[in-house]
């Protein structure tokens, strides 16, 4: 092997540098057009004409009526780094012009030649004027000295002809497609800067074709332009996009340099399979952005069928200091600070705009009437009867689909219970030894009396009967359910027992419960915690049917009230509790759940929703409740002296004044609420029967004190409204689930029924009472603040994908 003596470095020539040069700026034809569209948009103009032979090889040409170029600059046009665009590199900061290198026309008179026309607004006529290598030449492109351009006529504006594309480098014309398919990308290139220049119209033919490839006009609407570029499918199926003028808008701008986002997006009904590369312009440049590319992708997977490809625009302002557009020789790319957080928040804009109109995507599919209204009428659009469409197959649970507990054979609360108890071997005879300690002894027998007839004297400050119809006809009003699972029917006419009451005499641990009418999200203060062990022994109560009834109440109080819930409605919310599946209980002595909504997972405050839901239960079937008749009469004096346990005396009413109160409106107690006060055969003052809202579910007994000293207490009876509001609030507090209470010093006992109490309330919550609140509740604005939304499966696709 001869040994190789080092070559000596040479300057290259300067028609070779140049022809290097423009081998990187001009890789296509599409790239020289490209280059000439931005220099006469430039210019001013408002309308293009753009002129094609061969696919631009054999003949290029662009014409605008802009503010042309004066005599005297026109040696210097296709000299390199000649522009009228810069005069300082800091000037880059802030470009706002597409060129700005003074490279485009040179490298393109370096591989063709080209000839220029142009004429400006002051100029008497025109001038011609021929170039090849940089250099004016004359009209057969021959070099020669004291070339000057030729006076001709033409109109104001400027026309670039381009001819013989690539006639000096044969290597890269050997390694172009055909000419139909450059054809196709300078028709691309033209079409995405007529959709996204609307004050300019711009028109595309073929040489010697009357028809336009591409025509558009000045004025034409976004929409418009799409249509007249892409068609009639894409046109059709458009989501605007705009990043709106508000607090998040004022963060991205102050700390992010993003000055606005506008653009459009087809919706889920554009079903298309061949990919439409993203037309996206960052400050007014067209440019490909990969990672932007990627993320609008991963969101749109979210809602478009497998395989289906969306057409995106987006015109992005981003604050030109941020802005680094002299990083790629066709100016194809570009970088920018805080590239992460824009991509972010343009994402966030995409799903949220996709979001909103994701259920008007279009089936051929039959239409299911159930029959079924809520409690309270919503206008039409508020609740939709279409089924909620599967997020890309991502949503494996669907709130209208029977799972497969559904076919298994229903247990019901009380065997459910027995269950659980074999299931932790703990014996009946255990969970009864805390007796010992109660205020009532249960009888053996049950009860069989209902219903009795109670006389007392009339209400002083509600006349009962005021308002009632006799009976109510098969078209009642719309506040009460059409429903024939509902709790409307259920508890219509029906009285229960409750066969055996436990009460233990131990001291609550929360002193602010009866004075406290706001209660907290937590609902640590409503429920006392006074026994650690309550139970309703031989729970199979016996179910009657009474020949009562049912009325139709026209108070105006009640009017009023209903009116009021529909009022405070919050939509979306309510929207979100039609169509959720349960998940399960996340702290239960919090009272915490989890649904799931579509694709997004909320934790709620079930004990603050329960608690509106019970009043919007109570205030349906006002004065049609059912009844439970407690098999053993309550003393209300003892019955009181359970709350001084935990309290000082002097802090709480007397019993003779609480008493005195209640027993002052008995009549409307028990006409309005099935709520009976009377005497025993000793005289004493008993309760015997307390209003039933849904008949599968059973109130907690040992709150009944702080709901009789509630209604003794807190109830202003001078007013008619804000008797009824009061009474039903309370009848809803008495409903709500207590929390189960967990202590670090607890037995192995003590746990296993904590267990068991929980597993009670999860089973009521997922069967009974969150199915009642699918079917009839109105979310209002006060439960609000007590749903928050934890997580959504695609931020947690975007989590993963960054992993």
């Amino acid at each position: 092997m001869t040994e190789q003596s080092p070559r000596p470095i040479k300057r290259l020539e300067t028609s070779v540098v140049n022809r290097i040069a423009a081998g990187e700026i001009i890789v296509q034809p599409a790239n020289a057009l490209k280059e000439m569209l931005e220099n006469s948009i430039d210019a001013g103009s408002s309308h293009i004409d753009v002129l094609i032979k061969e696919g631009g090889f054999k003949l290029l040409q662009i014409s605008d009526n802009g503010c042309g170029i004066d005599k005297e600059d026109l040696p210097l046009l296709c000299e390199r780094f000649a522009t009228s665009k810069i005069t300082s590199f800091e000037d880059l900061n802030r470009i706002s012009t597409y060129g700005f290198r003074g490279e485009a026309l040179a490298s393109i008179s370096h591989i063709s030649r080209v000839s220029v026309v142009t004429k400006t607004k002051k100029a008497p006529l025109a001038y011609r004027a021929y170039y090849t290598n940089g250099n004016l030449t004359t009209s057969t492109f021959q070099q020669a000295d004291n070339v000057d351009p030729k006076p001709t006529a033409g109109k104001n504006g400027t026309q670039i002809l381009v001819e013989d594309l690539f006639y000096n480098v044969p290597a890269r014309l050997k390694t172009l497609r055909s000419k139909g398919e450059e054809l196709s990308k300078i028709v691309d290139v033209v079409g995405r800067y007529a959709v996204h220049v609307g004050g300019v119209g711009i028109n595309c033919k073929r040489f010697g074709e009357p028809f336009n490839l591409v025509s558009t006009r000045i004025g034409m609407s976004l929409e418009d332009r799409i249509r007249a570029v892409f068609g009639n499918d894409i046109a059709n199926e458009l989501i605007k996009l705009e990043l709106t003028n508000n607090d998040n808008r004022n963060e991205l701008k102050s700390k992010y340099g993003l000055f606005g986002v506008t653009g459009v997006i087809t919706n889920s009904n554009f079903n298309n399979k061949k990919r439409i590369q993203p037309v996206f312009f960052i400050n007014n440049r067209l440019v490909s952005c990969e990672p932007l590319k990627r993320a609008i992708q991963s969101v749109v997977n979210i809602f478009l069928p497998k395989h289906a490809m969306p057409f995106t625009y987006l015109s992005i302002e981003l604050d030109p200091q941020n802005l680094d557009v002299n990083i790629h020789p066709t100016k194809r790319e570009v970088r920018f600070l805080h590239e992460e957080e824009i991509i972010d928040a343009i994402s966030e804009l995409i799903h949220t705009a996709m979001s909103s109109v994701d259920k008007s995507r279009k089936f051929k599919t039959q239409r299911i009437i159930s029959g079924r209204e809520p409690a309270y009428t919503l206008d039409s659009t508020t609740t939709s009867t279409k089924k909620p469409r599967q997020e890309n197959k991502l949503v494996r649970v669907d709130s209208q689909q029977s799972r497969l507990r559904s076919f298994l054979h229903k247990v019901d609360g009380e065997s459910f219970k027995r269950l659980i108890v074999s299931e932790f071997s703990l014996a009946k005879e255990e969970l009864s030894n805390t007796t010992q300690d109660s205020l009532f002894v249960q009888e053996a027998n049950v009860s069989e009396e209902i219903n009795k007839d109670q006389k007392s004297a009339p209400c002083q400050a509600v006349e009962p009967n005021n308002g009632i119809q006799d009976h109510i006809p098969e078209e009642d009003d719309d506040i009460h359910s059409r429903d024939t699972e509902g709790p409307a029917e259920e508890i219509t006419g029906f009285s229960k027992q409750i066969n055996e009451i436990e009460l233990n005499k131990k001291p609550s641990t929360h002193d602010n419960e009866l004075d406290n009418e706001n209660i907290s999200p937590e609902f640590e203060q409503d429920i006392p915690t006074t026994v650690k062990r309550r139970k309703i022994i031989n729970g199979d109560s016996n179910l009657i049917i009474t020949d009562r009834k049912r009325f139709n109440v026209n108070l105006d109080s009640i009017k009023s009230l209903r009116t009021e819930v529909n009022e405070y409605c919050n939509r979306p919310l309510t929207e979100i509790f039609t169509s959720l599946s349960f998940v399960g209980i996340v702290d239960e002595e919090k009272r915490l759940c989890c649904f799931q909504h579509d694709v997004k997972l909320f934790l709620c405050d079930y004990g603050v929703v329960l608690r509106e839901f019970y009043y919007q239960v109570a205030l349906t079937e006002f004065y049609n409740y059912g009844e439970y008749t407690l098999s053993q009469p309550i003393v209300l004096e003892q019955l009181l002296d359970v709350l001084k346990l935990s309290r000082h005396e002097g802090e709480l009413q007397a019993n003779d004044e609480v008493i005195k109160t209640i027993m002052n409106m008995k009549q409307m107690f028990y006409e309005y609420f099935r709520l009976t006060f009377t005497e025993d055969d000793d005289g004493q003052l008993v309760i015997t029967t307390i209003p039933m809202l849904l008949k599968e579910i059973k109130p907690n007994l040992n709150k009944l004190p702080y709901f009789i000293y509630r209604l003794g207490t807190k109830i202003n009876y001078n007013e008619e409204r804000e008797c009824l509001k009061g009474i039903l609030k309370q009848l809803a507090l008495f409903y709500v689930p207590e929390p189960v209470l967990l202590t670090g010093s607890c037995t192995e006992e003590d746990q296993a029924y904590s267990k068991l109490e929980r597993d009670k309330t999860e089973n009521t919550l997922e069967h009974i009472l969150f199915p009642k609140v699918k079917q009839r509740f109105v979310a209002t604005n006060d439960i609000k603040d007590s749903v928050i939304q934890i997580a959504d499966l695609p931020g947690l696709y975007r989590v993963f994908e960054r992993c």
